[in-house]
């Protein structure tokens, strides 16, 4: 069975083949969105996969350009309301025989950009969030024995660009958090689960630019002033694999080029808080994992050694406040293989040059 729920503000898309285009755009949300689907299934058998969606969006906007040219300036804002996205599944006593996939995205500002064959792309993207961003999943149910993905996700600021087949990228995005708070949840219940997987995402400022061949030039300003919370747990008595994974970041910014030059100006300020926790309880079962990863800021770029490929970065990094991230793996039984993990980063920084793919 499948169920999605969507809730959005305000949508642009727009795209051209050959020619040019040239984009202007301003969107201002300023009220709530609230997006939830449930599933209510106490008894009885399930046989195909549960698929459930549930996503609030404030603003969004595409643009792409193939065999064309393309500037844009776009401006993005909230105001202090709320983005919500929660994803049920009531059925403590079902039988979900096909597996499942679960899922909520909850989304302040985004904005993304898609270009190709020598194309020209001149991006400028501002955007400033004020606003509440939070998205959860919480299911029960009794025997999984086909895998199950429960996943939630929240972004205050979003922007995504990719370029292929020689094209050249020149981006500017600006980037404000100053809402009550960027968080996401996923907490998952099961007596019997063959290979069973939560994962929780929560990042308050996000730039992820890509390229092939050509050049990527990318200026990153991002500020977060608000607090990050991602947690994920995970329970199941009887299990074969079992995963709990969670991720709270600050800012976060990648350039990445499968071409020969790359050239990124990332300047981070994070004074919000990061909290992450994963954990996993069970009896007996086979393979067991909990990991929780928190950064306060965090920039990569990298290019083509094969492409004599040429990287320039300029990174100014600020993080002020607390980053915590815990992870546990509880058993009363037995496991064959037991994993936790535990990252706290408040900098990270990585460039590097390497062949495509490695």
């Amino acid at each position: 069975m499948t169920a999605a729920t969507t809730a959005t503000g305000n949508s642009l898309s727009g795209a051209v083949e050959s020619g040019s285009l040239d984009l202007t755009a301003s969107q201002s949300m300023q009220a709530d969105a609230a997006a939830e689907t449930t599933l209510n299934a106490d008894t009885g058998t399930i046989s195909g996969q549960v698929t459930l969606v549930s996503e609030a969006v404030g603003n969004t906007g595409d643009a792409g350009a193939y065999g064309a040219d393309m500037t844009a300036n776009v401006v993005q804002a909230t105001g202090n309301f709320a983005f919500t996205a929660r994803t049920t599944v009531n059925g403590p006593t079902s039988h979900q025989t096909g597996g499942a996939s679960v899922g909520a995205t909850a989304i302040a500002n985004s904005q993304a950009f898609g270009s190709s064959t020598g194309a020209a792309s001149t991006l400028t993207v501002s955007q400033s969030s004020a606003a509440l961003t939070q998205a959860d999943v919480e299911a029960y149910t009794q025997y999984l024995p086909g895998p199950a993905v429960y996943s939630a996700a929240a972004t205050s600021n979003n922007v995504s660009s990719s370029g292929t087949d020689g094209t050249m990228q020149l981006i500017n995005a600006d980037q404000t958090m100053t809402g009550a708070r960027t968080q996401a949840s996923t907490f998952v219940s099961a007596a019997n689960a063959w290979q069973i997987q939560g994962s929780t995402a929560a990042v308050a400022n996000n730039i992820a630019a890509t390229n092939e061949d050509g050049s990527l030039e990318v200026a990153a300003d991002q500020s977060n002033q608000s607090y990050v919370q991602a947690d994920t747990v995970v329970l199941a008595w009887d299990y074969g694999l079992a995963s709990a994974q969670a991720v709270g970041v600050g800012n976060s910014s990648l350039a990445g080029n499968n071409g020969q030059y790359v050239e990124i100006d990332n300047t981070q300020f994070n004074s919000g808080g990061v909290e992450v926790s994963a954990s996993f309880q069970g009896d007996s079962g086979y393979d067991s994992y909990a990991s929780a990863t928190a950064i306060g800021n965090a920039t990569t770029a990298y290019a083509c050694s094969e492409c004599q490929g040429t990287l320039r970065a300029n990174n100014v990094q600020t993080n002020t406040n607390t980053v915590n991230a815990s992870s546990t793996v509880t058993l009363t039984g037995s496991g064959r293989a037991v994993v936790g993990t535990s990252t706290a980063v408040g900098n990270s920084a990585s460039f590097w040059v390497s062949s495509p793919g490695g």
